[in-house]
């Protein structure tokens, strides 16, 4: 069924941008929750609950109070319809769609939905948002990569788990989830309400639950499908379905926000049609540094217009210089190293890169790969590589290029075995020739021995005669 909400009270809202990779639901004044791709494998998201006021939290229980949720609408969509009225009264303006639905649910699926273990808390996040922003004013950046980025986010498949909680683990009640288990059991079946979107034909939001949380639990642990009614919003033009992000980089922890940015493909359009946007502050110019969480330099480099410009030098956590790539408007060019971590020197200045063994070297030609290099630990090249532009030729290892490519700490290496190993032949021709001395004085023992024993002989002999 098709309808259009003309006076609604914007209290309810499904934002989408597939260009972004991002979604957001609006329960109140404000989102409760945010949600973006992870950019890694296929179907991992990443899921944030926001600060919500207990008005907002109460909003869907408070329309749905003196509602009967305990009937079969199918085939009876009109009656649906006017039963939920009052929750459809709250949604912004435009047009939707009323279906009433059982969803096959997979039985091998994990959980009914992605719950997130906790709802942000707002002091929190205000704190860290200045923290990090006293820095960016400086032209530093708190890099969190591998340091918390995933810190208050949930993570989840999408095709693992059919629907999205806007409420946390914490306020799931299991004695309610247990109660709708043996209302189900015995006959029941109360449904739920799912709120999603849809524009093109490829657009594919997620579905969120709006109201059912503790009974779709019960019915996924009961092993039957669940009964829904799905209101979907159908935008006529891709505006309606607009995000906005500069509010939720406001909701959320600097890290969240910044590892949506960094995936972000849209952002130069964004910046494009938004010039004087907030999220414009993230844009990066002139010589940036990059800070690990507890102030300790990661990175460094110049940038114009976003785009790194230059030698680009990274560090461990130790303090050594662990990468320095170079670029050209964005594009990798020329030499980029990676150092092992492993090295005895605790310097990291320039000066003592020349001790330091190289795990990899690329270099780049207008940003194309063109050679690649690959030593191990000890120092020794394991791989040369040509790239073309359709094939890879590996450079057949000989002993000269070997020798040759390896760091001068394997040559080292080389050179200190070849000299043990001439010790060890010197030391064993020594053992060799103590040996053989002494095997002759055991022989000349020997015969001095049994000459000895003759003389006796012949003196007994002569005695007696």
């Amino acid at each position: 069924m098709n309808f259009e909400i003309k006076e609604g009270l914007n209290l309810l809202s499904i934002s989408y941008e597939p260009k972004y990779y991002s979604e957001s639901l609006t329960i109140g004044n404000s989102p409760v929750l945010f949600l973006w791709d992870d950019c890694d494998d296929p179907g991992d998201e990443n899921l944030v609950l926001l600060p919500m006021d207990n008005e907002s939290k109460h909003l869907i229980h408070n329309k749905l109070e003196d509602v009967d949720l305990d009937v079969d609408y199918t085939d009876r969509i009109e009656d649906l319809f006017d039963i939920l009225e009052p929750l459809l009264q709250v949604l912004k303006n435009g047009k939707y769609h009323l279906d009433f639905t059982v969803p096959k649910i997979h039985k091998n699926s994990g959980r009914i939905a992605a719950f997130a273990e906790e709802r942000l808390d707002r002091q929190d996040v205000e704190k860290e948002i200045k923290k990090y922003d006293d820095k960016l004013r400086q032209n530093i950046i708190y890099d969190y990569t591998f340091h918390g980025t995933y810190n208050g986010t949930h993570r989840f498949n999408e095709y693992e788990q059919p629907f999205v909680a806007w409420k946390s683990k914490e306020e799931i009640n299991i004695n309610l989830i247990e109660h709708y288990e043996s209302l189900i059991s015995s006959g029941a079946r109360p449904f739920a309400i799912i709120f999603t979107g849809k524009f093109l034909e490829d657009d594919y939001p997620h579905e969120y639950i709006l109201d059912g949380h503790h009974k779709l639990c019960a019915y996924r642990k009961l092993g039957i499908d669940p009964p829904c009614a799905v209101i979907t919003f159908v935008p006529e033009h891709r505006s309606e379905f607009e995000i906005d992000l500069e509010g939720i980089s406001r909701l959320i922890f600097p890290w969240q926000f910044d590892h949506f940015y960094e995936n972000w493909h849209g952002k130069n359009n964004y910046f494009k049609n938004s010039p004087e946007s907030s999220l414009k502050k993230y844009f990066k110019n002139g010589l940036v540094t990059f800070l690990y969480p507890d102030d300790r330099k990661r990175a460094e480099g110049f940038y114009i217009n976003n785009l790194p410009d230059g030698d680009f030098k990274h560090w461990y956590e130790n303090g050594k210089i662990s990468t320095i790539k170079s670029f050209s408007l964005g594009k990798s060019t020329g030499r980029s190293v990676y150092y092992y971590d492993d090295q005895s020197d605790p310097s990291d200045s320039e000066n003592s890169l020349d001790h330091r063994n190289i795990g990899y070297e690329f270099i780049y030609k207008n940003g194309e790969l063109r050679v690649t290099k690959n030593w191990n630990r000890e120092g020794k090249i394991e791989s040369i590589a040509i790239h073309d532009f359709k094939s890879i030729k590996q450079i057949p290892l000989t002993e000269e290029i070997i020798w040759e490519y390896s760091m001068e700490s394997y040559r080292n290496t080389v050179r200190q075995k070849e000299a043990e190993e001439k010790i060890k032949e010197l030391e064993k021709k020594a053992r060799d020739i103590q040996w053989t001395k002494i095997k002759k004085e055991e022989v000349m023992y020997e015969r001095l021995k049994l000459l000895l024993i003759a003389v006796v002989i012949l003196v007994v002999i002569i005695y007696f005669i």
